[in-house]
């Protein structure tokens, strides 16, 4: 029963009938009724906005502002801001929510106008100042520093995290911030994010080594290649920087980043880091990039050993790459791929070989075959049997199965 009626208390029609007979409300007014039950936005502060889960906060947040905005701005634009009080008088839900919109998009007069009707809507100061710089807005923090709301470091910290350029210039503006400090913190945010405008910024500013190190790391492990090219006309890299930098681009996938520094630093790369590269994109399947080093290669570098990695990890579009009528490679990857039951490269290596190559490989295969029988053994039930290679490719491959 009490559901029922407290249901019925909140229903649209009821509130309605109450609008009609409160003086200088209308219905009008409904349309910020369904923003009670707006989630991240309750009378407690928002725990989004400790530092700690800010990470994921501006993402979380747009589009819940973008939810208010595309109902507050309209009956703004038809009404006028001395109405918010009736609004916050009626719907008690929308007074946080008026100030943190207000706050988040560095509307000054609606601050105004909220602060001279419910000033205690500003506290926590805190949690305040953390929204205005969510949000990116000077206009926010400007008003909220005249109106006593402390900065602290771990707020000023967010700006450059999220890459608010203009927040950060205002920022380092203000004696009361060690201006390097910022930068640093500034310059690793904003290469990880490919910020190339705050690194830009941020880079003359920094002084400490680790920083730039670490920024540069994080750019190329996050494939920002603008970011990583301002770094390397900016400043020199000691041959020490290479090896990690170019493992790190080629672990990841990132092609361009490899091509760019083996475009920037070719005598830095040794032959030994060629092949470990090498190695590592066939680990990981990255074709495209193995492709770069195999064309790259040493003339005297053999290349059997990885491209049998290759077959052992089934990285089928490693062998697209190369000319299948190389069969002093072609052949052992054949034998691999089946003794470590990669259906889908031996598939390949029968569609592509040359003819006698895939019937001597997959008669001498009953040696390797250890895993995945069965389903090898259900690939080659499927294929054509009108052709006598075939024919004489199934039979041959069930009485190997059968007898291993």
């Amino acid at each position: 029963m009490t559901t029922i009626i407290l249901d019925a208390l909140r229903s649209h029609d009821l509130l309605t009938l109450v609008c009609r007979f409160q003086r200088g409300l209308n219905g009008d007014m409904l349309v910020f009724q369904p923003l009670r039950t707006l989630d991240l936005l309750p009378s407690d502060p928002l725990p989004i906005l400790c530092v700690s889960q800010a990470q994921s906060a501006p993402g979380v947040l747009l589009p819940l502002f973008t939810r208010v905005d595309g109902i507050l701005i309209p009956w703004l634009a038809e009404h006028s801001l001395h109405r918010l009080a009736l609004v916050m008088d009626v719907m008690p839900h929308m007074r946080l929510i008026l100030v943190r919109h207000a706050v988040y998009y560095g509307h000054v007069p609606t601050l105004d106008r909220l602060q001279s009707v419910r000033p205690g809507l500003f506290r926590p100061p805190g949690e305040r100042m953390l929204l205005a710089i969510l949000g990116g807005s000077v206009l926010s923090v400007q008003w909220l520093l005249r109106h006593g709301h402390p900065l602290r470091y771990d707020a000023v910290h967010m700006a450059g995290r999220y890459g608010h350029l203009t927040l950060l210039q205002y920022f380092a503006a203000q004696p009361s911030i060690h201006t390097p400090r910022l930068a640093s913190e500034a310059l690793v945010a904003g290469a990880r994010r490919g910020s190339l405008k705050v690194v830009q910024w941020a880079l003359p500013l920094t002084t400490s080594e680790v920083s730039i190190r670490q920024a540069i790391t994080c750019a190329n492990r996050h494939g920002h290649l603008a970011v990583l090219e301002f770094f390397t006309s900016a400043i020199d890299f000691s041959f020490a920087d290479i090896p990690s930098l170019v493992t790190a681009a080629t672990r990841r996938g990132h092609l361009n980043l490899v091509q760019n520094w083996f475009n920037k630093v070719s005598t830095s790369i040794t032959q030994d880091l060629h092949g470990q590269c090498l190695r590592l994109a066939i680990k990981f399947g990255h074709a495209d990039i193995a492709s770069h080093f195999l064309l790259h290669r040493h003339p005297e570098k053999s290349i059997v050993h990885d491209i049998l990695q290759a077959a052992k990890f089934g990285h089928t579009s490693m062998f697209g790459l190369l000319d299948m009528t190389w069969h002093d490679v072609v052949e052992p990857a054949f034998f691999v791929a089946a003794k470590w039951g990669q259906l889908n490269l031996v598939q390949f290596f029968v569609e592509h070989s040359e003819l006698d190559v895939s019937l001597a490989c997959l008669m001498t295969a009953r040696l390797h075959v250890q895993h995945k029988k069965a389903t090898m053994e259900a690939y080659f039930d499927t294929m054509p049997a009108h052709s006598t290679f075939f024919e004489l490719l199934i039979g041959r491959t069930l009485v190997i199965l059968q007898e291993e």
